[in-house]
């Protein structure tokens, strides 16, 4: 929500955003992630890739309650990707 938020307010037109995230487990019990990759998936007209990041970036080290939490007790990474969609 944070990323949606930030964006709103920097007047990007975003369509649809989608979230996938993949972690690794330890084989032993108890199976605690030991990895976590975030990718956030970006799609509208006239999007601006700096804007995009800046707005992930915030949202992982100012307003996500969970990812500070996470953080420190297993290592996070991220992506993104911007779909274009053609300008309205």
């Amino acid at each position: 929500m944070d990323v949606i938020s930030i964006l709103e307010k920097k007047t990007q037109s975003v369509t649809t955003f989608d979230v996938h995230v993949r972690a690794q487990r330890a084989e032993e019990h108890p199976r605690v992630f030991t990895s976590i990759h975030v990718t956030y998936l970006v799609a509208g007209s006239g999007l601006d890739p700096t804007a995009v990041e800046r707005a992930i970036e915030l949202s992982e080290t100012r307003y996500c309650p969970t990812q500070a939490m996470l953080v420190k007790a297993v290592p996070i990474t991220h992506s993104y990707e911007i779909r274009r969609l053609p300008e309205p």
